[in-house]
């Protein structure tokens, strides 16, 4: 389900498809006690769909959980923004959680899983109790609005649209530059080449420099979650194709940038 690969990829680990002893829930997250569903079409025009919904909200709020229904369109169209907005609200219904269940040591009794890895810094009694790295790095990404995510994308191409492009686009200024530096230290025979020459320049030295390319890549990784890198360590060699795909495209996009030599910018 892409909504649960999106809220993983944001440091969560919920339960997928958990029967909770009256029916299967789509994503269930135990210590918020909170229920997420995700509607298609048919929960709005089918009769006895959407009574069984009712009952289904029902025989959660017995058990103390609040359930949230997800209309299906917005993980189609708006997958993105529609996890970030579960972040905030997953966190604050945890934070609400534990204001109302008295324990001797809240601190001691926090989660081992990756919960707390992401969204705001955990406070208890007013005190910062971790950083808010995860939360700081997807803040400062910028928005391809042109992405789409469709449910039969394979995950390696739902990393590639929604982790690597942003970051590749925080970074240009930088790959730009460095690229600039690149080109000087070889004693500049990047500026006496035709266009295809340079395009075919550019390739080379991110393909076939090695050093070169693993300096790239750390410029990438670094900005990794650490739920993304995890991600990451699992296909690490067709993310890094696509990595230095995306790379070598974006240097080559901008060949002219490259036209003089530093000194006479």
């Amino acid at each position: 389900m892409n909504l649960y690969f999106a809220l993983k990829l944001r440091g969560f680990e919920p339960d997928l498809e958990k029967f909770d002893g009256h029916k299967h829930v789509d994503i269930v997250f135990e210590r918020p006690k909170l229920h997420i569903e995700v509607d298609g079409i048919q929960h709005n025009q089918n009769l006895k769909q959407a009574l069984s919904d009712i009952k289904r909200t029902f025989y959660s709020i017995v058990d103390g959980y609040i359930t949230l229904r997800i209309p299906n369109v917005l993980i189609r169209e708006e997958l993105n923004e529609t996890a970030n907005f579960l972040v905030e609200f997953i966190l604050e219904r945890y934070y609400k959680h534990i204001e109302n269940t008295p324990v001797k040591n809240p601190v001691n009794n926090l989660p081992s899983h990756k919960f707390f890895l992401v969204g705001k810094a955990l406070t208890f009694n007013q005190k910062k109790t971790m950083n808010d790295r995860p939360n700081d790095l997807l803040r400062i990404r910028p928005e391809i609005k042109k992405t789409k995510t469709f449910d039969t994308m394979s995950a390696e191409e739902r990393f590639q649209n929604e982790t690597l492009r942003p970051i590749l686009k925080l970074q240009n200024p930088l790959f730009v530059k460095v690229f600039q530096q690149y080109i000087e230290k070889r004693k500049g025979v990047f500026y006496d080449l035709g266009l295809e020459k340079k395009l075919g320049y550019i390739e080379s030295s991110l393909i076939k420099d090695q050093k070169f390319r693993n300096a790239l890549k750390g410029m990438i990784i670094g900005h990794f979650t650490v739920a993304e890198y995890e991600h990451y360590t699992l296909n690490s060699s067709s993310l890094n194709k696509r990595m230095m795909n995306l790379l070598i495209q974006r240097l080559q996009d901008q060949v002219q940038l490259f036209d003089l030599p530093l000194s006479v910018r």
